[in-house]
């Protein structure tokens, strides 16, 4: 089988690339090793690709299962948007591919008796990354009956979600945390407790993580990580807020703001 080559690699290489899990305090830090976040702009950009493909699989009545910065591929292009004609300037910007569907299955399980969810969170514990993975996919996260809420496209939401705060801070936020002291990124061990906890760590408002992103970004996030599937947003719901947030006019003002990492790819 032959596939084109994408030059830019995947969503992790690029996190990687840009530093973004330095843990060095601040003022140590050299001028190579400083994390380079993209702008609020990328930020939503990729994200609104990565839904729309989502999306399609859905409405073709499959789930990926497996969302995570390693399965999206990133395709550069040097384009003229929008913004770049209010800031007379171009702009690196990226296509993002959605990718690895070997854990994918059909969009409704439905959870008829004990041995389905056995079977749906065994198969989940070897085929998806724990740290992306829903709560509904692990013991105790959800029950069977007649009355109960199948298992859907949800378990793609809760991922989109780990992964818009991957994007923004490095990782899924079931895997690290902040440092009080100077608000760098600790990685931490995931564990099942955190995730049916659903506790999203904050980064601390006077730090440069911080400050990096409005708190709308923040709230997209929260709103995204209900861990009661029943109140978790839909792809569409999800896609439609950020186009919005896209076609708002803060959003050009916070691109020209940190328009100084554009050219980094």
């Amino acid at each position: 089988m032959l596939f084109p080559l994408i030059e830019g690699g995947s969503l992790r290489d690029e996190i990687n690339r840009r530093n973004l899990l330095n843990d060095t305090p601040p003022h140590m830090q050299n001028v190579d090793a400083q994390p380079r976040p993209m702008s609020e702009y990328q930020v939503l950009n990729i994200f609104s690709g990565i839904l729309q493909a989502v999306l399609h699989m859905h409405n073709c009545g499959l789930a990926h299962y497996d969302i995570k910065p390693e399965n999206i591929l990133l395709e550069s292009f040097h384009g003229s948007t929008r913004d770049d004609e209010e800031i007379g300037a171009s702009s690196s910007m990226y296509n993002p591919i959605l990718m690895d569907f070997g854990s994918a299955k059909s969009l409704v399980t439905q959870l008829s008796n004990r041995r389905v969810i056995l079977a749906l969170t065994e198969e989940a514990s070897r085929n998806s990354t724990v740290t992306y993975r829903a709560p509904e996919l692990f013991e105790g996260g959800c029950r069977h009956g007649e009355a109960e809420t199948p298992v859907d496209g949800k378990v793609d939401v809760w991922s989109c979600g780990c992964l818009l705060y991957s994007i923004m801070y490095g990782t899924s936020p079931f895997e690290m945390d902040f440092r009080q002291d100077h608000g760098t990124v600790k990685i931490v061990e995931c564990t099942h407790l955190g995730v049916l906890g659903g506790k999203i760590p904050v980064p601390p408002r006077n730090s440069e993580v911080g400050s990096r992103y409005r708190k709308e970004l923040f709230d997209l996030v929260q709103w995204i990580l209900k861990v009661e599937r029943a109140e978790r947003p839909s792809i569409e719901e999800i896609l439609d807020k950020v186009e919005e947030m896209l076609g708002s006019h803060s959003i050009s003002n916070t691109w020209k703001k940190s328009n100084e990492y554009d050219g980094f790819v």
